[in-house]
């Protein structure tokens, strides 16, 4: 299929093309947002226009339905001696920024709106761009349908605006290029950071608990040699495998610490491993002691994440 043909297609006016081209794209696009690994070029290539160029496009293809190159200009005036001249449609470089430029609108509001009405999460976030191509995509295909067929937009792939390029002056000509560099730029950041998966950031979770798997029951509240017990809960996200030590310091209330104790074994954890310590204690003077919990990974000095609890022993 040569450039002719593939023009002659795109340029159907019987069928919108262009709109049933940005439905598979888009379908495409969140197929390889989802599937793929974060940082993946294709990821990136086809995750780019699903942000910032189909929501847009399809938006302004409900708005403006009709192919500028039949009757762009018509006369709206009612009063034969008064020329008053308004677009019937708008041009393909004002389709085209209005489509990076609604597209930016467009998708921090759905955004909004999701948090209203859903959780946000990247899974929810890519779906519900994806339904709202696929709605707006629609309602321009039936707009669209509505039109005689001469004046329907379709894709025309010509040398009008390479013309009309090169009567600008070179101040103009050298303005429209370094904003398109810096739009295009800004628009390929924007997308890289919205379509890298947060959850990829590598992260460990260290918590305590009662023997319920609660905090209602924690050992705030103790008698002297009474044992008390609570679970430490380590569960590592850091996509590699990680080498943890558990630190806990017994402070009262002066400020004095009266017992170090450390565990007795490391925790070697693989990537979402857990591990759930039963730990029991006893402390055999009354007052009010600050139990600080410190996690320490692959044998670092430096305190990696820290948790604690006050305790009342009478």
């Amino acid at each position: 299929m040569n450039s002719s043909q593939i023009n002659d297609m795109l340029g159907s006016k019987d069928h919108p093309m262009d709109l049933l081209l940005v439905i598979v794209l888009t379908i495409l696009s969140v197929v390889a947002v989802i599937s793929l690994p974060d940082g993946n070029i294709l990821r990136i290539v086809l995750g780019i226009p699903l942000l910032i160029f189909f929501p847009g496009y399809a938006t302004v293809s409900i708005l403006w339905p009709g192919d500028p190159g039949i009757d762009p200009i018509v006369d709206t005036s009612e009063d034969p001696g008064i020329i008053k001249k308004e677009r019937k449609s708008i041009d393909n470089l004002e389709r085209l920024a209005l489509s990076f430029g609604l597209s930016l609108a467009i998708v921090p509001l759905i955004g909004i709106i999701l948090n209203f009405i859903w959780d946000i999460s990247f899974i929810s976030i890519v779906t519900s761009i994806f339904i709202f191509i696929f709605i707006t995509s629609g309602l321009a295909w039936y707009r669209r349908t509505q039109l005689p067929t001469v004046e329907r937009y379709s894709i025309s792939f010509k040398p009008s605006i390479a013309k009309e390029f090169k009567e600008w002056t070179q101040v103009d000509k050298t303005l429209t290029i370094v904003l398109v560099l810096a739009l295009i730029i800004s628009f390929m950041a924007l997308a890289y950071v919205i379509t890298s998966d947060p959850n990829n950031e590598p992260f460990t979770e260290f918590y305590i608990m009662d023997q319920n798997h609660t905090i209602e029951d924690l050992p705030t509240n103790l008698t002297m040699n009474q044992t008390g017990t609570m679970i430490i809960g380590i569960k590592c996200n850091e996509y590699e495998t990680t080498r943890y030590s558990i630190v806990i310091h017994l402070t009262n209330a002066t400020g004095e610490r009266q017992n170090r104790t450390v565990y007795n074994y490391d925790v070697v954890l693989e990537h979402e491993g857990l591990d759930e310590a039963l730990y029991p204690f006893q402390i055999s003077a009354t007052g009010e002691y600050r139990m600080t919990i410190e996690l320490f990974k692959d044998q670092q000095q430096s305190i990696y994440l820290e948790n604690h609890i006050w305790i009342t022993v009478s």
